[in-house]
């Protein structure tokens, strides 16, 4: 017995080994592996030797070491009968190593192949199978493989694999292209072989990501004639029981592949969500991306294609959403970073009604996205710039002999169920006038033109005998859906050469938290990242002087249920929200998220549930936190606590205090988990000039003036506004030189009343609505001498730095971080809180130095502009911006 447990007697049977010098001739290679198949070995090589080709074949028979004396003795006996059959034998390594025997066989003695087919000793192919196959060959342009329909022979079934290769099927679906496939030589000679360590099945499905990974695709021949062999119990059968843990090995060998924003890429190209038809024009278009290029398609042809997915859905189809919007106003949506939240609400809506309309209001400080029912809130709206059906409605619209239903869509109170969605956008409202769109040049058209292409009919039969295999192409994309546990995509393709940060935020009503999630966007974007922010509160965001520019995508969650606040499990007097919580909404929120490198979570007090996932999945998590609160009774809470409470699951921490920061470190969190990102201004006025600043402020600190006292905030106890009231009223009481303007807001009581409002204008002292646009806001703290903060507790109040910068000298209780930003009694005063009495007391100790002669105001006031001028968010955030570049060296360095 030799090494390969070669019988003596067999020894002689075996041909000569393959000359050293390459032969010549022929074009194509069949590569047979076998082990324990011998009696059906001669069929397959039968099947070969029965090609009707032009060209010569080579057939390499490859025993893999099998046990069976017969599977010897067949091979050698083959290779003796016919010239053109080489039989080789090797130790037993398993069908990938065989087939990778095969392959150096032929690559290293038949410099004439130009491709290799993979023959299943137990299976056969028909005459015409490699001549047909080879016309369709094309390495150059791409193609590296093709592939056959799926004949089965012993347990029958004819399976449909025809029609265009689809990346998308064969990645997350199933293995499409049978081993049975005819592989250009290019994609040997491009380092491509069979994964040897894969010895439990699914090695050709494999193979085929190895060659998408270089670039090559695959090719349906329809007329391939491959038959397979199939029995109750093979190895296919083992395959399909071991088949989760295959998936997770070929998903962390091509990670590339199988990333989301790849992922989104070739819905985008090969089962697009929507159908988008532009009247009065003739043009339609298919995407999933409404900003990503995709190709212009005529009306009737989109039409006819919801007739084909009919017939055979799983080789065609249209788009699951259709959209009527006129091509001038699409083209202007995606001029705005509203465009991809609009079709992701289409999408979240439509299956709450029949129809959408849309409605576009032109807002130069708001963008904002709003529902009412039509019947239930109100008359369907005169006007309307664009209307959306699920295809199913539209198919039904077009099949119904009647049309009195769907033309109703014209009444004030339409018969169909109807959703009002109303778009707040930067777009002019001279442009919005110009695209209405009546639901006549609509909807109404699209079925009369069903009507006369002849497509208004109920029998459906299947156009192929075959029986279908692949998922219905419109219901697709739910395949990326189900391989990353999510839910309703946002339908955006993102750049993977730029870093895809995300902010999320509760609301965007332009206060603190947010002033400062836009101000760090912005040295993001300058930095060279695509920032895209997230709403999961009320879908609208509060933009001024076009702050909203500076991100990429604006998105509203907008999900019925999903609370800011609560949980299910107790942390520290807090509730956490899990990520197994059903208010935890978690895969709609994963897929709201998309495909990010960086989270930013600005005091989103529910996303901490799916950190964890987010942050296994690669995307770096990261916490912003700025104040600890308090309860009524002085407790402190907070999202800090949250933060605390899922800490595991950040990999970084941004504080805007030093306080903040060492918090953290004594509740456990490394210190080098948490970044301190000092508070700077918000905005920045185009004019500012520091030194201008110190001469404006010079002129009007005059004597015998009433000191001009400025609050501006909220109207709440966080705030002090009990402080505050008892403050305006002791100093009108003691008679000082003093004036008040107050600024801010409150929650209507229940009673329906502004109690603090009423309450200072029983003093003679109005309180103003906020003020956010910046030139305005500068005007303010100009014209003020001091800033008066009476809070209970605080973060790193921006108010502070924003009125240092304009010389205006803050006041504030030392609480929270203030003492990080005023230098008492150089560039400002910090008050010791305590007793409201006290406080209050301790303000009109201040401002009774001052209210008799401003000018006294003036060597704080300098020194104030000093520091606040050196306040600056590039400067802030460069300890963050250096994480990134260890987090991301490749992506941070092309930046």
């Amino acid at each position: 017995m030799d090494s390969l447990n070669m019988p003596d007697h067999m020894t002689g049977l075996m041909p000569a080994p393959a000359p050293a010098a390459p032969l010549a001739g022929p074009r194509v290679a069949v590569v047979i592996p076998v082990f324990k198949h011998s009696v059906f070995l001669a069929e397959a090589v039968q099947s070969v030797q029965a090609q009707d080709a032009d060209f010569s074949i080579v057939t390499v028979i490859v025993d893999d070491g099998c046990p069976f004396v017969e599977t010897a003795v067949m091979g050698a006996s083959l290779a003796i009968a016919y010239d053109d059959v080489v039989y080789l034998r090797k130790v037993n390594g398993g069908l990938s190593s065989a087939r990778n025997h095969g392959i150096e066989h032929v690559v290293a003695n038949y410099p004439s192949v130009q491709a290799i087919y993979f023959l299943d000793a137990d299976n056969r192919i028909s005459p015409t199978t490699l001549a047909s196959s080879l016309a369709l060959l094309d390495p150059d342009g791409g193609i590296g493989w093709v592939y056959p329909n799926v004949d089965k022979f012993g347990a029958e079934w004819n399976g449909n694999y025809t029609g265009a290769y689809s990346k998308l099927v064969h990645l997350l679906f199933d293995n499409i292209c049978e081993a049975g496939s005819l592989v250009a030589r290019a994609v040997f000679d491009a380092g491509i072989r069979y994964d040897e360590a894969m010895k439990q099945g699914c090695e050709d499905w494999e193979f085929w990501l190895q060659c998408l990974d270089q670039g090559f695709t695959g090719v349906n021949n329809p007329h391939f004639g491959f038959e397979y062999r199939m029995r109750g119990e093979s190895m296919v059968s083992d395959t399909a029981r071991d088949i989760a843990g295959i998936r997770q090995y070929m998903f962390k060998k091509h990670p590339a592949l199988f990333e989301t924003g790849a992922l989104i890429r070739l819905e985008h190209e090969e089962a697009p969500r929507f159908l988008c038809i532009s009247p009065p024009t003739d043009q339609a278009a298919a995407f999933t991306d409404p900003v990503a290029d995709h190709p212009v398609l005529s009306h009737d042809l989109v039409v006819a294609s919801l007739y084909r997915g009919l017939f055979e859905p799983d080789s065609y189809g249209a788009p699951e959403t259709v959209v009527w919007l006129r091509r001038e106003l699409l083209d202007a949506l995606k001029r705005t970073s509203l465009a991809w939240t609009l079709f992701h609400n289409i999408e979240k809506t439509i299956g709450q009604a029949n129809f959408l309309c849309l409605r576009f209001v032109s807002s130069a400080d708001e963008m904002a996205i709003e529902f009412r029912t039509i019947g239930e809130d109100g008359d369907m709206p005169r006007r309307v710039h664009g209307w959306v059906a699920s295809r199913d409605i539209l198919l039904q619209c077009i099949t119904d002999p009647s049309r009195d239903w769907v033309a109703s869509l014209g009444e004030r109170r339409p018969a169909p169920r109807v959703i009002e969605m109303t778009v707040r956008v930067p777009i002019a409202e001279s442009f919005l006038s110009r695209y209405y769109l009546p639901a006549p040049m609509a909807v109404m058209a699209t079925i009369e033109m069903a009507d006369d292409l002849g497509l208004s009919l109920t029998d459906r039969p299947r156009w192929s005998w075959r029986e279908p295999y692949y998922p219905a192409v419109r219901t697709r994309p739910a395949l990326i859906e189900t391989h990353l546990a999510a839910e309703s995509l946002l339908p955006m393709i993102r750049p993977a050469d730029r870093l895809q940060v995300g902010i999320a935020l509760p609301i965007a009503a332009y206060g603190g938290v947010e002033r400062v999630a836009f101000a760090v966007a912005k040295v993001l974007k300058d930095w060279g990242c695509d920032v895209h922010l997230y709403c999961f509160g009320k879908s609208n965001v509060k933009t001024y002087k076009g702050q909203a520019a500076v991100f990429k995508s604006i998105n509203f969650f907008n999900e019925p249920g999903y609370n800011l606040w609560g949980g299910s499990r107790p942390f520290m007097g807090h509730e956490l929200r899990m990520e197994w919580d059903e208010a935890a909404h978690a895969k709609k929120v994963i897929g709201f998220l998309g495909r990010l490198d960086v989270l930013i979570n600005c005091q989103v007090a529910p996303l901490n549930a799916v950190l964890g996932t987010l942050r296994r999945r690669g995307v770096k998590t990261v916490s912003h936190v700025h104040v600890i609160d308090q309860t009524y009774f002085g407790r402190a809470v907070g999202h800090p606590y949250l933060t605390l409470g899922f800490e595991h699951a950040h990999d970084m921490i941004l504080t805007c205090s030093q306080a903040l920061k060492d918090w953290f470190h004594g509740m456990g969190v490394p210190d080098q988990k948490v970044i301190h990102i000092a508070n700077a201004g918000a905005y920045t006025p185009p004019d500012y000039q520091p030194v201008a600043e110190l001469t404006r402020r010079r002129r009007a600190l005059t004597e015998g003036r009433p000191l001009r006292a400025l609050f501006a905030g909220r109207l709440d106890a966080q705030k002090g506004v009990e402080r505050l009231l008892a403050l305006v009223k002791a100093g009108q009481e003691r008679g000082l030189n003093l004036s008040w303007r107050l600024i801010g807001s409150e929650l209507i009581n229940a009673s329906g009343r502004q109690r603090w409002k009423s309450a200072f204008g029983a003093l003679g002292v109005a309180v103003e609505d906020p003020i956010y646009d910046p030139q305005k806001l500068s005007d303010v703290y100009r014209d003020a001498d001091v800033l008066i903060m009476t809070s209970r507790w605080e973060g790193a109040p921006l108010a502070i730095i924003e009125a240092q910068r304009f010389g205006c000298v803050p006041l504030a209780t030392g609480v929270g971080a203030v003492a990080e930003l005023i230098d008492d009694g150089i560039d400002g005063f910090v008050i010791p809180d305590g007793p409201d009495e006290t406080v209050a007391e301790a303000f009109l100790d201040r401002i009774r130095v001052f209210a008799g002669d401003p000018t006294r105001l003036l060597p704080l006031a300098e020194q104030a502009i000093v520091r606040a001028s050196e306040a600056e968010w590039t400067k802030s955030c460069a300890p963050f911006l250096d994480q990134l570049r260890t987090w991301f060296p490749a992506a941070t360095d092309a930046a």
